[in-house]
């Protein structure tokens, strides 16, 4: 990953012992595409929304065309040192994300749910007004995430060459959702994800006659109930319940000053991922009803920080 890039995670309301689900955004896109989710967890889970690598306020702004290198950069928020695994949501580009992700740490996976996921190699047809949209003196007309999002759709056919015999040793559940009417991710993707996810301890796959790409938008229930029946099979797989608390891993004194909590927690075993700053700051930007505390994510001493605003 090049060096000292930094990514944010915006956390939503945090119960204690909670169902982490992590959504990832498509190309071009950004973490408040999934707004509308963290204005409304159901008891019991912690939703965290991402803007991916060259994306929102990751910085700096450059793409980052690897599928390994854009999944190693959630890799921090997955991991868990209580056994807890966590959900991906993937929409679009993010479905391929997501699964790259269930490629390389499958024991800290709990599910897939890939929206309108872009993962057949042979359906990515490069537009000519792509590869335009990267030369030079068009580059400087162009929005920064469309610039980006062309040059990690480019070369995106290759990167899925490269993961499509890893899909098969996914055994996680999968669950598909794909609208016929989609124009710019083609349905035909559904048939190869359900070819390619031959190990998956449950595959499932929701299609929409009239629906185009924007499920997440006009689905919203039906994303929301995928995502409690995987919590909730993983729990029942695990044999557990939801716990009153979380065990935190060498969680050192928590001080309070004023709306912000600081916590320092070393996450990792090996150290090579270094320690996390955690800040919790209670806002009511998303639902001026309730503040909700937003987590920010600080890596010290290495190439990635995932923070928040």
């Amino acid at each position: 990953m090049p060096a000292r890039m930094r990514m944010r995670a915006t956390q939503s309301r945090m119960t204690p012992g909670g169902q982490r689900v992590i959504f990832v955004h498509g190309s071009p896109g950004e973490s408040s595409n999934w707004r509308s989710y963290l204005a409304e967890v159901p008891e019991g889970y912690e939703f965290i929304t991402v803007d991916r690598l060259g994306f929102g306020f990751t910085t700096p702004v450059r793409s980052e065309a690897s599928l390994e290198q854009q999944a190693a950069a959630i890799r921090p928020l997955v991991e868990s040192d209580d056994g807890r695994r966590s959900i991906l949501v993937g929409w679009s580009y993010g479905g391929p994300m997501i699964a790259r992700a269930a490629v390389d740490f499958p024991d800290q996976i709990a599910g897939l749910i890939i929206v309108a996921g872009a993962l057949d190699p042979e359906l990515e047809k490069v537009k000519w007004y792509q590869r335009l949209g990267c030369v030079w003196p068009i580059t400087r007309f162009l929005r920064d995430s469309w610039r980006i999002a062309n040059e990690e759709l480019i070369p995106l056919r290759g990167e899925l060459e490269k993961m499509a015999e890893g899909l098969q040793s996914v055994t996680a559940p999968v669950h598909i959702l794909h609208g016929k009417r989609d124009q710019l991710v083609p349905f035909a993707n559904a048939a190869y994800m359900q070819a390619a996810f031959e190990s998956s301890v449950d595959l499932q796959l929701t299609t929409y006659e009239e629906e185009s790409h924007f499920i997440p938008f006009s689905q919203f229930d039906d994303v929301m109930q995928a995502i409690q029946a995987m919590a909730e099979r993983d729990r029942q797989t695990a044999g557990i319940g939801l716990p009153a608390a979380i065990r935190p891993a060498c969680a050192h004194p928590v001080s309070i000053r004023g709306y912000e909590r600081q916590r320092h927690v070393n996450f990792c075993k090996s150290g090579c991922w270094g320690k996390y700053r955690f800040e919790l700051p209670l806002i009511s930007e998303l639902n001026p009803k309730r503040a909700l505390p937003l987590r920010s994510l600080h890596l010290h001493g290495q190439a990635l920080s995932v923070f928040g605003l």
